[in-house]
């Protein structure tokens, strides 16, 4: 898969849960910024066959999320990373990398069975993950 298809299937967004941002604004320092103190973002990646792995090691947590521990290079989740990493620091876009401490909150809409989640990590072709940065927990 290109790399360009891909973007056009990432969510290009982290947003704020309690207050949205006007558009066209974003604070010059978005990590100590009052308006994410709690927000989560989506990412959607997607593979041709499940010998393509998405390259993200996960921890079970006790309350129902998935801790990333590592992200595989030559993974899917590397190929996000890499594509969303070469915008500007400053930019939401930027934002959306999936890290090393992010908790995903949910696997293709299942959320707190961890189980489940794992599952569909391991036979979905495509996955739409909602994922929390690790430091706003």
């Amino acid at each position: 898969m290109e790399r360009s298809s891909l973007a056009l299937e990432v969510l290009m967004a982290r947003r704020p849960e309690s207050e949205a941002l006007q558009p066209g604004t974003l604070p010059s320092d978005p990590y100590n910024h009052g308006h994410f103190k709690k927000w989560d973002f989506q990412v959607v990646l997607l593979r041709e066959s499940q010998e393509k792995k998405f390259g993200i090691k996960y921890v079970s947590q006790q309350d129902g999320r998935l801790k990333v521990a590592e992200i595989s290079k030559g993974g899917l989740c590397a190929e996000h990373n890499a594509q969303v990493g070469s915008f500007l620091p400053e930019s939401m876009c930027f934002l959306k990398q999936v890290l090393c401490g992010d908790f995903i909150l949910s696997v293709n809409g299942v959320s707190g069975d961890v189980e489940q989640m794992k599952q569909k990590l391991i036979t979905s072709l495509t996955v739409h993950l909602t994922l929390q940065p690790e430091y706003i927990v």
